[in-house]
């Protein structure tokens, strides 16, 4: 899709944009209009544009719409998609309301360890997005290096080798979980202060 194809016959600097979702839709739109004489292309493997957002409706339904994807907020704190939702009275809830873990093998680990970790790891996502890192060494440029160094802070205070093995669990699913919102493979590929 060529969002300013009347430039193409000109030479002038051109952008190639991959993916028509909200982020590459927004990113064409800025160059558009504080650059207008740049030939920008968005690049869509999809027959579609919105990316993860998938509005559906359809005569069974008599025509209400069904929301299909975008169904995170990657953070609360400063997430203008956030505002609006709230502004506008749509319930917003935490992903992982009364989550119960459980060890490989089926058995309940003691839920309230597991419950610490996994606030505990909240709280460093959330000093990640207010950017509360004045704390944090120069040398911790990823998200994945800062989570590593605060888990191993962490773990340090703890003794017992049962507590310590259920929170590297939570904070394994919590980082798998992580990887899986952010797009990522590794959070060490997410820069720890431009996030």
């Amino acid at each position: 899709m060529d969002v300013n194809s009347e430039n193409s016959s000109r030479k002038c600097p051109r952008v190639v944009i991959i993916g028509s979702g909200l982020a590459g839709l927004a990113a064409a739109q800025t160059l558009v209009n504080g650059k207008p004489y740049l030939d920008v292309t968005i690049l869509e493997a999809n027959n579609r544009i919105g990316g993860r957002v998938l509005t559906l409706r359809t005569p069974e339904n008599n025509g209400r719409a069904i929301e299909l994807g975008a169904q995170w907020f990657h953070g609360i704190v400063d997430n203008p998609l956030y505002q609006i939702a709230k502004e506008n009275g749509i319930t917003v809830q935490k992903s992982c309301n009364d989550c119960s873990y459980f060890a490989e093998n089926g058995s309940s680990v003691d839920q309230s360890i597991a419950g610490e970790a996994d606030d505990y790891f909240s709280t460093l996502i959330q000093i990640i997005y207010k950017r509360d890192l004045d704390n944090v060494p120069d040398y911790i440029q990823d998200i994945g290096l800062f989570i590593n160094r605060e888990l191993e802070k962490y773990l340090n205070k703890i003794k017992e080798a049962e507590v310590r093995a259920v929170i590297k669990k939570v904070f394994a699913y919590r980082i798998m979980e992580e990887n899986h919102i952010s797009g990522c493979s590794t959070l060490h590929d997410l820069h720890l202060r431009d996030f």
